[in-house]
């Protein structure tokens, strides 16, 4: 195989190794944690150790879907992609799990490709985020996702709520759509404000009351949006009693028919469980398992 063009080895490299991007960029899900770690394939990437020019062609693939987690990861990724910027450049879709202090700077200088991010919420108020200051400007992603806040809610948290905000209102014209895992934990007023003054296009979040949205009056200037196109609702949101609240608040009924209901279902498909079907298939949204390159 040795003698093939290296664009169909690249092909055939990327059939066995690359990461399918929804499912990278789901939300986890402690329920179906095990599950997922006993039918997930491996990704073979030991395939690599064929010859170096396999070696070489193949390596970007395993940093398209790229995870961080803890400043020691993030520095090594750092240097890596430092030495070797192709495979910074490789780069489509970015989870920040953790590792957001000044290393992460210089993975965001050599990941300018990068078309969806994912923000982990989960953070403690001694946690640096220097990096992730620095580095989001730096990006232009097409799709953003906001995994759910601690529990505990910290100043930490609340700032990189605000640094979105302004990434989304004021720094990402590119951005078009964004999905929360959990509109209870990651809305805010000013991340409201800002979804309904940016380019986005859809936005995606899963809620079970949809009265505590409207009361605070973050549906209203979300749906003020006029670029938005749609608004998804994933969980136990009945279509039709949202729809009453909505028009009962004075939403436009032009708005009120931007918006979809997504409901878990009960049938597993394709050897998934249930909760795989909380988020509509589609280039505009999606949801993450967790794992690490």
């Amino acid at each position: 195989m040795d003698a093939l063009p290296e664009e169909i080895l690249r092909e055939i490299l990327a059939y066995i190794i690359s990461v399918y991007h929804p499912r990278f960029l789901r939300f986890y899900n402690p329920f179906e944690f095990l599950r997922s770690r006993r039918r997930q394939p491996s990704r073979c990437a030991d395939v690599l150790l064929v010859s170096k020019r396999w070696l070489r062609v193949g390596t970007p693939l395993l940093y398209e879907c790229l995870v961080l987690s803890k400043s020691e990861h993030t520095k090594s990724v750092a240097d890596l992609i430092h030495a070797h910027p192709g495979v910074g450049q490789a780069v489509r879709c970015l989870k920040l799990a953790g590792g957001l202090g000044k290393e992460l700077l210089q993975v965001a200088e050599h990941t300018t490709q990068v078309q969806s991010v994912f923000v982990n919420l989960r953070l403690k108020s001694s946690d640096s985020i220097v990096g992730l200051r620095k580095g989001l400007p730096l990006l232009s992603p097409i799709h953003l996702y906001v995994d759910r806040a601690s529990y505990r809610e910290n100043k930490r948290i609340d700032d990189v709520r605000a640094l979105l905000s302004t990434m989304i209102k004021d720094v990402w014209p590119s951005l078009r759509t964004v999905t929360l895992a959990d509109a209870e934990c990651c809305l805010d007023r000013g991340f409201a404000d800002a979804l309904g003054r940016s380019s986005v296009e859809e936005f995606s979040c899963r809620t079970y009351d949809i009265g505590w949205l409207l009361h605070a009056g973050y549906m209203q200037k979300i749906l003020s949006n006029p670029r938005l196109r749609s608004v998804v609702f994933r969980g136990g949101v009945p279509g039709s009693l949202t729809k009453e609240r909505l028009q009962e608040s004075g939403i436009d009924p032009a708005a009120i028919e931007r918006i979809k209901y997504l409901l878990p279902s009960t049938t597993p498909k394709h050897g998934h469980n249930r909760f795989e079907a909380e988020v509509p298939v589609g280039p505009a949204v999606a949801t993450a398992t967790e794992g690490e390159t």
